[in-house]
């Protein structure tokens, strides 16, 4: 069901908006002769994952929230962690913190559960 005609057509109308901003900025900044795609395109999966995941249009290559602050900490630890062979995160009191990603996340996570109370309130579930 993910991948029906449906779903896969809103999905890639989220992406088609993340790349057309993606190339307004790239052409704005060729003006100036630097691009720097390495952060425009975590930025670029920062705001499909925030569109896709949690309909909240960050737009995070033309300005700046928490939200895509903490998102960008987070995923290169996401990375780290994932290509570890040793799950260090899970040790108990100190694990969390060996990569100082232990408050980002638990500050992510209360603030993606703020917008789901949030979204729960405003639908009335």
């Amino acid at each position: 069901p993910a991948l029906n005609h449906g779903n896969v057509k809103e999905y890639l109308a989220m992406v088609k908006l993340v790349a057309s901003r993606l190339l307004e900025k790239w052409s704005r900044d060729m003006k100036n002769g630097v691009i720097s795609v390495n952060g425009d395109v975590q930025k670029c999966i920062i705001d499909v994952i925030s569109l896709v995941a949690f309909s909240l249009d960050l737009d995070s290559l033309n300005g700046s929230s928490e939200v895509k602050d903490l998102l960008g900490a987070i995923l290169p630890q996401v990375c780290k962690r994932s290509m570890s062979p040793i799950p260090y995160w899970k040790i108990p009191f100190v694990g969390q913190h060996l990569d100082g990603s232990g408050s980002k996340i638990q500050k992510l996570n209360a603030l993606v559960m703020q917008m789901i109370h949030e979204f729960e309130t405003k639908s009335g579930s």
